[in-house]
């Protein structure tokens, strides 16, 4: 963590005393008083935002320099999300260093390649959980917006290859800061620039390198009207840390723990048969006392219950938890089906629909929407969905022995 000096070494920026890297130990109730990180990590400059290697034994962290404006028309510090006058004489630039640990002691830290304090800022460094990928913001040449999120992969020879942007996805207009990485390999981080409740925003993105998908705002409580930056999480994904200045009355920054809490809710599903009227005409008839278990991720133990006269059931069920649900009856085919509810309050219904198909000699298994491209053989992307429907019944049904077929014109 980054905490103000107590030397009097003061930003001309906020008046406040230079941040130093500093750590403290414990467990998330009892912590030991901060200790200064010691010499060469912290040292004459302010130093920010750090991140170490999975073995701990090396650190990448930010340094903070100042150096006189060229260009009175320049952001004078656009890794800032305070908003400062034009009138200052000097510019904010980043830098990342890099030291490793060795003999218990930190070894003097070495520039990163890529550094370049007379043009941009470097900083807020995050590693992939493999080590092998460096995320860092900078407002260098390619950027999309004021700042943006790059990265750099390992080369073999240990060395990062040129940086590249992380694509649209992550970044825009505005700025993207403070990237970290979580155990799920998710990557998480602040914008100014994707729809949030004010300030900075937490955001996660599922992905690697350029490209990403599912960005989401991780919303309240993790992000308020003020600014929500540097989220950390345990090993679980569950509980973690971030910096707000939610709580601040002197501009300050602090740091909040956090803890999810799963919400319950109940699964309220249906057993149903689909009877054939006529040639492409359906119609659902329920199928009562089906045999339905209910289990966690991970978890061989089930919760049993049966489908009613008119083929409904219920579970008690976790927001977040990963579910698997197994129905057998006499007569018809195993059935299973996968969830994951997103359970918003204890009253929340989620809905689940497990279709069965009777077990009978020579009775055919319609799959829907099995299409082809004109003068084409290959299997779309929406045929696919239904055919992994039909991989899932004979992954349910082993024994059973079938015949497929097709045609296109």
């Amino acid at each position: 963590m980054a905490a103000k000096s107590s030397k009097k070494q003061v930003s001309g920026w906020t008046g406040n005393p230079y941040t130093k890297l500093v750590y403290a130990q414990g467990d998330s109730t009892n912590w030991s008083a901060p200790e200064a990180m010691p010499a060469p990590l912290n040292s004459e400059f302010q130093t920010g935002s750090a991140v170490f290697s999975s073995d701990q034994n090396v650190v990448f962290f930010t340094r903070i320099n100042q150096i006189k404006k060229k260009n009175k028309a320049v952001n004078t510090d656009p890794f800032s999300w305070v908003k400062f006058s034009d009138d200052a004489d000097y510019i904010n630039r980043l830098e990342i260093f890099m030291s490793e640990k060795k003999n218990d002691k930190w070894t003097e830290p070495v520039p990163f390649a890529y550094n370049k304090v007379a043009e941009y800022s470097v900083g807020h460094p995050a590693l992939s959980p493999d080590d092998n990928t460096l995320y860092f913001v900078s407002d260098m040449p390619g950027s999309l917006g004021q700042t943006d999120i790059f990265y750099c992969v390992r080369q073999a020879n240990g060395r990062w290859g040129t940086p590249i942007n992380a694509g649209r996805e992550i970044n825009t207009a505005g700025k993207e800061m403070f990237p970290t990485m979580g155990p799920n390999g998710r990557l998480y981080f602040s914008s100014e620039g994707h729809g949030g409740m004010g300030g900075l925003d937490l955001f996660a993105a599922e992905g690697s390198a350029a490209t990403w998908k599912n960005i989401r705002n991780l919303k309240y409580p993790l992000n308020s009207s003020a600014d929500d930056f540097g989220i950390i999480f345990d090993k679980t994904g569950d509980a973690g840390y971030l910096s707000s200045n939610r709580q601040s009355t002197d501009g300050t920054d602090d740091i909040l723990a956090f803890k999810y809490v799963r919400i319950p809710c109940r699964l309220a599903g249906r057993t149903v048969e689909r009877v054939q009227i006529k040639p492409g005409v359906y119609k659902e008839t329920p199928v009562s006392k089906v045999l339905l278990r209910l289990y966690k991720e991970g978890d061989t133990t089930a919760t049993i219950t049966y489908s009613d006269a008119a083929g409904y059931f219920t579970f008690p069920i976790l927001d977040g938890i990963k579910y698997t649900i197994k129905g057998f009856k006499n007569g018809y085919l195993n059935k299973s089906a996968g969830i994951t509810p997103d359970c918003r309050s204890v009253i929340d219904m989620i809905k689940l629909d497990m279709i069965f198909n009777r077990n009978t000699l020579n009775k055919a298994i319609v799959l829907e929407n099995i299409y082809y491209d004109k003068d084409k053989h290959h299997i779309r992307p929406d045929a696919a969905i239904e055919l992994d429907k039909l991989v899932q019944i004979l992954k349910d049904n082993p024994g059973i022995k079938i015949e497929l077929s097709s045609h296109t014109d």
